[in-house]
């Protein structure tokens, strides 16, 4: 009986091995599909320390305009406040015995061509009576260089005119280039002396921003390097570049020289506004760039999701500061050019396939 109850159980364990079998293969989950995600590349920034300091904004090119010599002012055609063209008239002076002097040089060259006229008379009627051997040539030398004196006399009176009219034309003030009145002192009647400063004007294309850097950062701050400045209190931003550096600490600050010029190209008028400018230190270091959407935060882990040969990985981060919608990270094995995730990076595990699709709404 208990053989037979043996041969039983065998048989049992034997029929029942395939289905055991069976059921496991049934039971295999089947693989997962690939996650669709969508992704950035990791950028690279060349990165400098930086300190921020405070200047006043004036305008680089300013002009103060005056007469070059004692006269009155006849006629104003511009006012403090009013835009102007270069070469454009502000103002008109005269100087009456420089208009006296050329009124005579007027009157003098009428004279020497009314004289000219004659001895070309003279000379075409010598000339005449010469084909019909009246005159002798004697008399035809003396009426050639009679022409040419007078000649000569009326060249040299338009040469006077030319002179005095330039000298007159030196009483009227004109507009050095492009800009803004910004002080009139011009009033109709007026006289003014050469030293006098009438107008000035001043253009706003670029403004000249002097900054007192520590002298703890001499030598550090280059020639060259690209400036940011933010004008107060507007928070209206302009891009510069630092055009000189005074190597000398001042004593009595503790602080050398840096001059920066800031382009305005809307010819905002900013002038006399303070501006916070930020100043590049040092040589420029590579910073790395993610989206700000990339970084994954588990309690105190920091992460982004890389994907490598179809592959989720992930790579630890360390976020050392913020650029807008990018944050700087620092990262171990993460390199310039990857591809990191941006959306769908809160679903995937390690190893997890993804498929690349810009078009994942977010969530």
């Amino acid at each position: 009986m208990q053989k037979y109850r043996w041969i039983l159980i065998y048989t049992f364990l034997l029929s029942g091995w395939p289905f055991v079998l069976l059921a496991q293969e049934k039971d295999k989950p089947p693989e997962q599909p690939p996650v669709p995600v969508a992704v950035a590349e990791v950028k690279e920034e060349l990165h400098n320390s930086q300190i921020k300091l405070t200047g006043t904004l004036h305008p680089l090119r300013r002009a103060f305009l005056s007469v070059d010599d004692s006269a009155r002012i006849k006629k104003i055609f511009k006012h403090e406040g009013d835009f102007v063209l270069q070469g454009e008239m502000l103002a008109k002076a005269v100087n009456p015995a420089q208009e006296g002097s050329l009124n005579i040089a007027k009157i003098a060259l009428k004279q020497a061509k009314i004289q000219m006229e004659l001895a070309q008379r003279k000379l075409d009627r010598t000339k005449f009576l010469m084909k019909n051997q009246v005159s002798s040539e004697e008399k035809l030398d003396d009426d050639k260089t009679n022409y040419l004196v007078q000649q000569i006399a009326v060249e040299s009176r338009n040469a006077e005119i030319n002179r005095l009219s330039s000298l007159v034309e030196s009483y009227s003030v004109e507009a050095p280039f492009d800009g803004q009145i910004i002080s009139s002192a011009a009033e109709v009647g007026m006289w003014t002396a050469p030293s006098e400063v009438l107008y000035q004007v001043v253009n706003y294309e670029v403004l000249e921003l002097k900054l007192g850097v520590p002298g703890r950062y001499l030598g550090q701050v280059l020639v060259g390097s690209a400036v940011e400045a933010e004008v107060r209190p507007s928070g209206k931003k302009l891009g510069g570049h630092i055009t000189s550096v005074v190597n000398h600490v001042e004593g009595s600050t503790g602080n050398f020289l840096v001059v920066v010029h800031v382009s305005n190209p809307e010819k905002t008028a900013l002038s006399g506004l303070l501006a916070q400018a930020t100043i590049p230190i040092g040589k420029a270091l590579k910073k790395m760039l993610v989206p700000r959407d990339a970084i994954v935060r588990r309690g105190n882990n920091t992460y982004v999701v890389v994907v490598r040969d179809g592959i989720a990985q992930i790579d630890p981060v360390q976020v050392t500061g913020n650029q807008e919608e990018l944050v700087v990270v620092a990262a171990k094995s993460l390199k310039f050019g990857e591809q990191v995730v941006i959306r769908g990076n809160e679903r995937i595990f390690p190893g997890t396939p993804v498929k690349v699709n810009p078009n994942i709404p977010v969530q």
